[in-house]
């Protein structure tokens, strides 16, 4: 049975939940550019001003919503400082990972991937190349993005966390 709260205005009484109660303040405030108010309402739930980059892997892991031939999880907006030197080295240790999951896409990308399924590895790729371009997604899709800059984003993080 839900809790009410109940407010006496002049003749009326009226009964309400109690207010959901503000989150404590997060490591993990960011800008978002070109986001939607509430992109919880198109299928971004993610919350990213409170979970870091391995608790979104993992939310990748879980699969997409829709019933689509690809995973695919759309992430609305740009998330400009959600990454952070912190997290390059448990990154770099996923690099690696065969695991399935979804692809990253852009909520501004006309191109929804094609194969079945991405992968931990190419997903942490992806994040690194977030990283070093100071906002995530870096690009507009993951699918094949950290195959052709696998190199260059391996060199660069490499510099980063000797």
């Amino acid at each position: 049975m839900p809790i009410l709260h109940f407010t006496l205005l002049g003749p009326l009484l009226l009964a309400a939940p109690p207010a959901t109660p503000t989150p404590a303040p997060s490591d993990r405030t960011h800008i978002v550019q070109d986001s939607f108010p509430d992109a919880s309402r198109y299928g971004d739930d993610f919350r990213w001003q409170f979970l870091g980059p391995l608790e979104f892997l993992s939310r990748l892991r879980l699969g997409p919503r829709l019933e689509r031939p690809a995973s695919i999880y759309i992430v609305h907006g740009f998330h400009a400082g959600w990454l952070q030197g912190r997290d390059l080295a448990s990154l770099l240790a996923l690099v690696n990972s065969d695991e399935p999951c979804a692809f990253v896409v852009s909520s501004f990308s006309s191109y929804l991937p094609t194969a079945k399924s991405s992968t931990v590895g190419q997903e942490a790729l992806f994040l690194l190349a977030g990283l070093r371009k100071g906002q995530y997604p870096p690009d507009l899709h993951s699918e094949g993005y950290a195959r052709a800059h696998r190199d260059e984003i391996l060199a660069w993080a490499r510099t980063q966390h000797p």
